[in-house]
């Protein structure tokens, strides 16, 4: 209890015979109705028609996975006295790991066209040209999902065989992302229906160590929270997917195509990963799709207040693999890439798009960057 009512906000809920209720259907709103504590922290007041006082409520929990806390908790402690100086740290960590993450995208690039460069241009694209860019500074889940998981399929997609070893890292990167949102285990069914298919039993077996400790810990975050190994601690609210699916990839304020326009050749450069016979490519892809499907089938697909199609950015590096074969045959053909205006035209459209974002960090929350400048410019108009 040493930290009740300490830190509040939409997503914390307090316990009251078991049943969770929203901080502000039980406290007072308004700063100003709030007490000061000695140590400068604020001292919360129930609703008077309520008669509750704090001490008799449980204390507060997440309605959200608190695995990131974990996880950031090596490197944040040894900051936390220090004003700000978490926060940051966790960024520096969320920067890096992106970081580490388009590494892992650029050796599945390597291991697709046995081309450096036309790895590196390609893995600057899905950086520059997409919300990835953004979101790699946030301690938001979605950034450290797709890292966790563009690592998992580095280990798979190399031309060598899988040894036991690098099946149980690959199982460990699935099962953090799963620890971060549980539906990423979507992103990990292509690989052991693979190597099922294959009957690698050994691969399999050490592949599923981190999974399935990940869905003890869930279990175990389900009881502590709710009293229950199966009741889910978040109530999710579900939607017909096709209408959360046209908001992800065509709403104007939220959808891939307008904040990475560069998306719309995804369909013909996996036409032509096809064509090049790199079907192992493919599982990331396979993956990905029924991710994209369940995280638009929920009523918040939009992510609520964010930047732009917040739940795809846990997708985008797998998603845009696809990328690379259309650049690796351009390069390759003796025609550069600058040579053929539409791609850079959208690829700098991309860039100019995610680079407005990034500059004033929450100014395009909600919006388009290019929407708030045509309003800014209609201001003007005579």
């Amino acid at each position: 209890r040493r930290f009740a009512w300490s830190a509040l906000d939409h997503h914390t809920y307090l316990y009251m015979d078991g049943k969770p209720r929203g901080w502000h259907s039980l406290a007072e709103g308004g700063g100003t109705k709030w007490k000061v504590n000695a140590d400068g922290s604020p001292s919360y007041l129930t609703r008077s028609d309520l008669s509750i006082p704090p001490e008799t409520l449980e204390v507060e929990k997440s309605q959200h996975p608190v695995a990131i806390a974990y996880m950031l908790a090596p490197f944040t402690y040894f900051f936390r006295n220090f004003q700000g100086a978490v926060e940051s740290v966790s960024i520096i960590v969320s920067t890096l790991l992106t970081f580490v993450g388009l590494l892992a995208l650029r050796s599945i690039f390597i291991s697709i066209t046995n081309n450096a460069a036309s790895a590196n241009f390609a893995s600057a694209i899905v950086f520059l040209a997409t919300p990835l860019w953004l979101y790699g500074r946030t301690i938001f889940n979605e950034p450290f999902i797709a890292s966790f998981a563009t690592i998992a399929y580095a280990l798979v997609i190399r031309k060598d065989k899988l040894s036991l070893m690098r099946a149980g890292a690959t199982g460990l990167f699935f099962g953090l992302a799963m620890t971060l949102k549980p539906p990423a285990a979507l992103l990990a069914l292509p690989v052991f229906a693979i190597k099922l298919f294959r009957r690698d039993l050994k691969s399999i077996g050490c592949m599923a160590v981190g999974p399935i400790l990940s869905l003890l810990g869930l279990f175990a975050q389900n009881y502590w929270i709710t009293g229950s190994v199966f009741a889910p601690y978040n109530k999710l609210e579900y939607i017909n997917p096709l209408v959360g699916l046209t908001g992800n990839l065509f709403s104007p304020s939220r959808g891939l195509l307008f904040f990475a326009p560069i998306s719309i050749l995804l369909p013909y450069g996996w036409y032509k990963l096809w064509k090049m016979g790199k079907k192992e490519a493919f599982m990331g892809l396979v993956g990905v799709i029924p991710y994209i499907v369940f995280m638009s089938s929920l009523s918040i697909w939009s992510g609520n207040t964010c930047y732009g199609p917040r739940y795809l950015v846990a997708t985008l590096p797998l998603l845009f693999i696809g990328i690379i074969p259309m650049i690796h045959s351009e390069s390759q053909s003796g025609s550069p890439l600058t040579n053929n205006k539409w791609i850079l035209s959208l690829i700098s459209l991309s860039i100019l798009i995610n680079l407005m974002s990034v500059l004033p960090y929450y100014l395009y929350w909600t919006t388009h960057p290019l929407i708030e400048v045509y309003y800014f410019l209609s201001e003007f108009r005579l």
